[in-house]
């Protein structure tokens, strides 16, 4: 090799080495570098054919232990069921707003998929700090839910696991509550439940407001507001009566405001008000009937159960409802007069051994 060509060689080495360091200092200086070590390897690629949606709110607000107080992009989020199967995750990227959405597994639909969430599982979830490298649990008591307000169906904010529903989250905790509650309990007076709790200590607390919601609903509506005692280290007794409630099994939970307009759930309680006065219960309405009148009816005890109109002579006109009825749950079943006279008719209901009868009178 002569003079000429050598230097050459030496000066392409050179220029070489010279341009990896500028592009590694480049990319460097470009990026945050994260310690590569998430803990959720076991998170499914896909959800199962039963699954439900979480959407995470741009502003969802965080408490990490460092202070940070939002996610940063590389930090991840996963749902992990009661059993630690993870359920779902996601990567957080602060310019992708896709990545704030996520499927979570359900019931297995086929045999080939690991079970997820079981109906009415509380989710709970889990966060990977990228920047620190530490992952910290969040019990479910801890997730905060934006409030359905009824124009979403799919809508849910209960934190419980149901297929093809939508949960948005707009707050992860870190567990320390304004209110140390000491109970919460329900209880039936006749025809009404009375709400029960007590604290043990209360920090800035503007009070609670009671929910309710029946089984055939995800919706909560507001049934009152209890003032709560400010801040006090006494312990505090407090009490709430409803109206009357109709038969069937009915879902409270307590909810607890700050006076910086800050609000968690701190507990939920299901009484069921049971049909024992009387075998059955019907009511009609509107009467008289001019189209249309719904029928309420209420068994006892899961029966067959047959609903049959029948004319003053005893004539059979219509038959309403016949096949098994939840027992101390009410049951709508709809009367149409169309093709009916004007007049006076007889409900029939027959269920198990017992009968009862009711008269509805039909006007044009």
């Amino acid at each position: 090799m002569n003079t000429a060509t050598y230097l050459r060689t030496i000066k392409s080495v050179v220029w070489g080495a010279f341009l990896i360091l500028a592009w590694s200092a480049f990319s460097f200086a470009g990026e945050t570098a994260y310690a590569q070590s998430s803990p959720f390897t076991t998170c499914p690629a896909e959800p199962n054919a039963n699954n439900a949606t979480v959407r995470l709110e741009e502003t969802v607000n965080v408490e990490f232990p460092n202070g940070a107080t939002q996610f940063s992009t590389g930090d991840e989020i996963a749902f992990f069921t009661s059993s630690d199967v993870c359920a779902g995750r996601t990567v957080w990227d602060a310019d992708n707003p896709d990545s704030r959405v996520l499927s979570i597994s359900g019931p297995s639909a086929v045999g080939s998929e690991v079970d997820g969430y079981a109906n009415d599982e509380p989710l709970q979830l889990s966060v990977w700090q990228a920047s620190t490298d530490r992952r910290f649990d969040v019990a479910p008591s801890d997730i905060g839910y934006t409030s359905c307000d009824g124009s979403d169906p799919l809508c849910r904010d209960d934190g419980r696991y149901e297929n093809d529903v939508i949960f948005t989250v707009d707050a992860i905790g870190s567990g320390v509550l304004p209110v140390e509650l000491s109970s919460f309990t329900m209880r039936l007076r006749g025809n009404r439940a009375q709400a029960i709790w007590r604290t043990l200590s209360e920090t800035n607390n503007s009070g609670f407001t009671i929910q309710h919601r029946r089984d055939t609903t995800h919706t909560w509506k507001a049934l009152g507001f209890v003032p709560g005692r400010g801040t006090t280290t006494t312990p505090q007794r407090y009490d709430f009566t409803t109206d009357p409630l109709a038969y069937g099994t009915h879902h409270f939970r307590l909810l607890q405001h700050d006076h910086d307009g800050t609000t968690a759930e701190i507990a939920t309680h299901a009484v069921v008000r049971r049909l024992t006065e009387s075998p059955l219960v019907l009511s009609i309405a509107p009467q008289p009937v001019r189209s249309q009148a719904t029928l309420t009816l209420t068994t006892a005890t899961a029966q067959p159960t047959r609903v049959d109109l029948f004319d003053l002579l005893g004539r059979h006109v219509q038959l309403l409802y016949h096949g098994p009825l939840s027992p101390s749950t009410p049951h709508t079943i709809m009367l149409n007069t169309a093709g009916l006279s004007s007049g006076q008719y007889i409900v029939r209901v027959q269920s198990g051994g017992d009968h009862l009868t009711r008269r509805v009178v039909v006007l044009h």
